[in-house]
């Protein structure tokens, strides 16, 4: 044999063996690459919309001269139940002879001391408090179909703090639009959040002087939503109160725009910066148009009058 025939033969003895090679990997089964582990996804929890609490406000008086005192008269807001947000009961004094006055929507507490021997001139008072979160989602879902406000115009008008006709005012609210109600209320949150520096110090100085300074404190950031949504022409008032957040309630200020579908809905643009349409923490309502006011009016010989301090504690207990 040649080397001709020898390099063809050789040839076809190679192709042969490949093609053999070849067909039997055809058959041969497949080795799948093992699947990762599945990672069994937990349900979302179901959002705390309710909760209870024992709450025990304790009032101090810081009164000078104590010894020549006739008496102090201490007030203060007592929250009272409110259809949809909280449930107030089992309220209770440390003093005998309260007497209740109601203004506007708010209830207050009006105590005489007489007695600064026996006793400190403290105030406890400790009730119930059955909390529900009425925010916009929530709003939503429950959807009561409430009535047209009747006293459109007092929620909408200017006064102190919430100087709707301020040029200042207006000329924040002319930037801020939307479609919607809520729109413009999301608009307004977040116009706040890009010129407003939120401080715990700054005071209570009112809507037009927070946008001035590009500065609010707690309770001028609810006066200055307050005022723009009234500027937009939507129904808004301040409420005053609590904020509980885990085991703590602390003093805070927020505000309600009122829906002819849903009623007083709660938002809070200082805690909900980003979605004001949905809060997290509790909230107890003591003061509806206006900030807690505690105050403590001293009385001396001949008559004479002096203001005196109150320092307020609240101790919280989750039912």
């Amino acid at each position: 044999m040649n080397s001709q025939w020898r390099d063809l033969f050789i040839f076809i003895i190679l192709v042969a063996i490949g093609c053999y090679i070849w067909m039997n990997k055809q058959n041969m089964p497949v080795k799948k690459a093992p699947e990762p582990p599945k990672v069994q996804e937990e349900a979302p929890k179901p959002r705390v919309t309710d909760k209870k609490f024992a709450m025990t406000y304790q009032f101090d008086l810081d009164i000078k001269d104590i010894d020549n005192i006739e008496k102090a008269i201490l007030m203060f807001p007592v929250p009272k139940t409110s259809t949809a947000k909280q449930t107030i009961s089992d309220i209770k004094y440390s003093r005998p002879n309260v007497q209740i006055q109601n203004s506007d929507d708010s209830k207050f507490a009006k105590i005489t001391i007489t007695d600064f021997v026996n006793e400190k001139p403290q105030v406890i008072m400790t009730l119930n408090a059955n909390l529900h979160t009425y925010d916009y989602q929530r709003a939503i879902k429950l959807n009561r179909n409430y009535d047209q406000l009747s006293n459109r115009s007092r929620y909408v008008k200017d006064e102190k703090n919430i100087e709707v006709n301020s040029k200042t005012v207006r000329a924040a609210a002319n930037q801020i639009s939307g479609k919607t109600n809520i729109d413009i209320l999301m608009a307004i949150a977040d116009y706040m959040n890009k010129n407003l520096e939120l401080g715990h110090s700054v005071g209570n100085l009112g809507a037009e002087k927070a946008l001035k300074a590009h500065k609010a404190g707690t309770t001028d950031y609810a006066n200055v939503f307050v005022a723009l949504a009234r500027a937009k022409g939507l129904p808004a008032r301040i409420v005053s109160g609590y904020r509980i957040d885990g085991v703590s309630a602390r003093r805070h200020a927020w505000a309600e725009v009122y829906f002819q579908k849903y009623g007083w809905v709660t938002f809070d643009p200082h805690y909900a910066p980003v979605d004001i349409t949905e809060l997290e923490g509790f909230y107890v309502a003591c003061a509806v148009n206006s900030f807690i006011a505690d105050s403590v009016e001293t009385f001396y010989s001949g008559g004479h009058m002096r203001a005196g301090r109150v320092y307020n504690d609240v101790q919280i207990k989750e039912l």
